[in-house]
């Protein structure tokens, strides 16, 4: 005789820390983006692990809203340009990225802020107007496009 011992039992809940991705609201926009509440790129943590490259422009070419092209220096870094070839404004872990250029209006030399190996997530939005809310703050006054650079263990 079998006891019905399986109708007294709780219910079992599982539960897990958030991600850093979940906790800076990653998912979150990358589900509003597909519910055309933005038009950005997202790059996921799956499809930089098929990339698997060690420069960030090489993630970057992933992106319809990036161009990637040499600057005009002694020493030519990969830079990264808006669709109407303007200055995008780059945040790296919520934070502005600060880099040490002479003129403002300059190209991100974006390998030189992040190594390919370090990113997790990238979110790449064509015009400020049209990045959510929670990262405009975040920027500068940048007349271009945003790109939000998550880092951390893959």
């Amino acid at each position: 005789v079998l006891r019905p011992i399986a109708q007294q039992l709780d219910a079992v809940v599982v539960r897990a820390d958030p991600t850093p991705l979940e906790r800076t609201g990653f998912y979150d926009r990358a589900e509003r983006v597909q519910r055309g509440a933005f038009t950005a790129d997202f790059l996921t943590p799956e499809m930089l692990n098929q990339r698997n490259s060690a420069r960030a422009s090489q993630h970057l070419q992933l992106s319809r809203f990036v161009t990637l092209e040499l600057s005009n220096e002694r020493t030519p870094r990969r830079v990264i340009r808006g669709r109407a070839g303007c200055k995008m404004e780059v945040i790296l872990d919520g934070q502005r990225a600060q880099l040490r250029t002479e003129d403002a209006r300059q190209e991100v030399p974006i390998d030189d802020l992040v190594s390919g190996m370090e990113v997790v997530a990238i979110e790449v939005y064509p015009s400020l107007a049209n990045a959510p809310a929670e990262l405009i703050p975040l920027t500068g006054r940048g007349e271009c496009g945003l790109i939000a650079i998550w880092t951390g263990g893959r």
